[in-house]
Order: structure tokens, then C-alpha cells, then sequence
């Protein structure tokens, strides 16, 4: 019985020992299969990373997988960004008077058309740069602006009348056979700098600008009257400086993105600003007959304030990868000064030394293409 109740315990002790090792083999199954569990996890967070790190990196400066708003701020912090542009333009200044000779049908009366010199389109360029603020939305922007431009014109006939010079200049080229002749050239050049401040209105991708703007520019022109033995010129110029500060709204929307995912990285940019500059204004003219100055004057240099207002549109797309961004834009903008030139003029027979002054609008419009590169900070 001893024997039996020694092998009874024999047994049991062998079964306790392998329900131990299964257990244990269990334990080690489990922990193993735990350990498999954060791996496979670990991994699908990463892979799930990777694929959304240009997206979040984007974002974090401003930027998104589709594309840059140029003129739009995010309402939570960001990343700040640095960005600088460059525009080939191609504008075409206006002036609201630049008649200079007419035709006529009988000698005391000028009747026919008034034939005028406007340049035509011209090429321009402007650079500028920009920071945009992560924490605020708030974008510091500065810009420079240079155009210069010329235009030729000349008409001749057997019934010309000079419409620019003083009195004593154009009574020597009344109804007469020979040509006239215009040469203008100008030059236009304007600073800018602008805080765009994203506002809520309701309307996604707007901002208020407000800053300063700073502009030279100089207008010359001259007139030859030629006739059989007979040679007249008139030379011209007027020039003003001008500073002060001014203000607007600018309106980004992404309205493509909607239509279709492929289109999400382009936009539409509107701008339009207005403001007043106080400028200082000179104009001067000369007139030459047969090799005789007849007379020439220059105003003293006047203080004035000048209305102003800029507008601009745009079509953009920005493409974006890693922490930068670059975006190519086209579209039409238009400037005006109102009452911006002063010139001189005396067409008093009677009085030759009256001169009077007279102001003038001084418009720039045309079209522009832009490349712009943006860096996160």
C-alpha cells in the first residue's frame, strides 16, 4: 500500500510539473504575442507618419498638401514662413492729355483730328519680400516697383497746326505743309510696405492691409514743328515725389478644390488699397524757334496731396513640398494718381507771358506674372 500511495504522489507531482511548463510555455506565448502587438503597432504609427509628414509639415507653417494661401492666415499658431518674388510686368502708362498737333482746312481755324502721344506697353519689374508671423497671421510685405517708358510719333501733312508750346511758337506753325513730331520718355518707380491683418468677417482668406507708400516720378516730352525753312521745338518735363500712407483689403479663395482635388492648389487673389500722398510737384517748358529760345519757365515746387489707388487680381498656384513653397501667379493690376502731374502751358496770344498749370491723372495699367519662393522658419 506504501508502494502504491508512492507512486500515486509520483504521478502527481509529474503532472503538476507539466501543467508548470505549460503555463510557462503559455506565459512566454503571451508575452511574445504582446511584444508582437506594440511592434505592429509601432510600425503603423510610423508608416501612418511618413505619409502624413509633408501634409503636417506644410501645415505648420501655413502650408497644405494642396498648395499656399498667399494673402490667408490660419486662426491657430503656426509656423512662420519667409518668402521672396519676383514680377515681369508689362504696363502701359496713361495720361489724360498728350495732343500735340491737329489738321485743319483753312488758314484761323484748326478743324480735323487732335493726334495725341501715349506710350504704349512697356516691360517693368518688381521685387519684393514678405514674413508672415505663425503666432499672429499678421505679414509683413515690401515691394519696389521700377517702369520705364518711351513713345515716337509723327504726322505729316499739307494743313498741320501745333497744339503744344507757347503762344509765340505755335503762331509760327498755323496751317501749315511739313511734319509734327512727339518724343515722350518717363520714368516710374514705387516702394511699398504692407501689414496684412487677417480679420474674421465671415469670409474665409481675408485680410486688412494698411501701410506706406513712396513714389518718384518724372514725365518729358518734346514737340518739333517742321516747315520748309522753318524749325520749332517745345521741351517739357514734370516730376513729383510723393509719400504717405494707405489702406485696403485682400481676399484669397480656393474655389477649385470643390470642383475638383487636382485644382485644390490653385486660387484666386484679389487686392485693392487706396491712399493719399503728400507730393511735391515741378514742371517746366522751353521753346526754341529757328534756333531762338522765345521763352522758358519753371514752376517753384509745390506741395500737394494726391489721391491714390491700386487694384490687382490674380490666378496662383503653389506647390508645396517639405518646409517650402513655390507658387507662380498671373493676372492685371491698375494704378492711378489723380491729379499726380503738373505740366505748363501758354496758349495766349495776347498775354505770351501767362503761363498756366494745369494736372493731370497719371494711370499705369497692365499685366504681370509672378514667381514666388516661400521658406518656413
Amino acid at each position: 500500500m506504501f508502494k502504491a500511495q508512492q507512486t500515486k504522489l509520483a504521478r502527481q507531482e509529474k503532472l503538476i510539473g507539466e501543467l508548470r511548463t505549460e503555463l510557462g510555455k503559455s506565459r512566454s506565448t503571451l508575452a511574445k504575442t504582446r511584444r508582437d502587438v506594440k511592434r505592429r503597432n509601432r510600425e503603423g504609427q510610423t508608416l501612418a507618419a511618413r505619409a502624413d509628414a509633408p501634409s503636417r509639415k506644410g501645415a505648420s507653417r501655413g502650408l497644405t498638401s494642396k498648395g499656399l494661401a498667399s494673402e490667408t492666415f490660419a486662426s491657430v499658431p503656426q509656423r512662420s514662413s519667409f518668402s521672396i518674388d519676383a514680377s515681369y510686368l508689362y504696363f502701359k502708362p496713361y495720361l489724360t492729355d498728350t495732343y500735340f498737333a491737329s489738321t485743319g482746312t483753312a488758314a484761323g481755324s484748326a478743324s480735323g483730328t487732335l493726334y495725341g502721344n501715349n506710350p504704349d506697353f512697356n516691360s517693368a519689374f518688381r521685387l519684393g519680400a514678405a514674413y508672415t508671423n505663425g503666432f499672429t497671421g499678421r505679414k509683413l510685405t515690401a515691394s519696389y516697383t521700377q517702369l520705364s517708358a518711351s513713345s515716337h510719333q509723327q504726322f505729316a501733312g499739307s494743313s498741320l497746326w501745333a497744339a503744344r508750346g507757347s503762344a509765340d511758337l505755335l503762331a509760327n506753325f498755323e496751317n501749315y505743309v511739313g511734319t509734327a513730331t512727339s518724343d515722350i520718355a518717363m520714368n516710374y518707380r514705387s516702394a511699398d510696405i504692407l501689414m496684412a491683418e487677417p480679420i474674421d468677417w465671415g469670409v474665409s482668406g481675408l485680410s486688412f492691409l494698411y501701410g506706406a507708400e513712396f513714389v518718384q516720378m518724372d514725365w518729358n516730352e518734346t514737340e518739333v514743328y517742321s516747315q520748309t525753312g522753318v524749325l520749332g521745338t517745345s521741351t517739357g518735363s514734370a516730376k513729383f515725389t510723393g509719400v504717405g500712407p494707405q489702406a485696403g483689403l485682400s481676399l484669397t479663395s480656393r474655389p477649385f478644390g470643390r470642383l475638383n482635388p487636382l485644382m485644390a492648389g490653385f486660387s484666386l487673389e484679389t487686392r485693392a488699397t487706396a491712399g493719399l500722398l503728400l507730393a511735391s510737384s515741378t514742371s517746366s517748358i522751353s521753346d526754341i524757334y529757328n534756333g531762338t529760345g522765345i521763352g522758358s519757365v519753371q514752376t517753384q515746387s509745390m506741395q500737394r496731396v494726391i489721391p491714390v489707388m491700386h487694384t490687382r487680381a490674380a490666378l496662383a498656384y503653389d506647390y508645396v513640398w517639405n518646409d517650402y513653397s513655390l507658387a507662380a501667379k498671373a493676372g492685371y493690376e491698375y494704378h492711378s494718381y489723380i491729379n499726380g502731374l503738373q505740366r505748363l502751358g501758354n496758349h495766349d496770344d495776347v498775354a505770351d507771358g501767362q503761363y498756366t498749370v494745369r494736372y493731370h491723372n497719371f494711370d499705369l495699367g497692365g499685366f504681370f506674372a509672378t514667381l514666388k519662393l516661400t521658406a518656413g522658419l
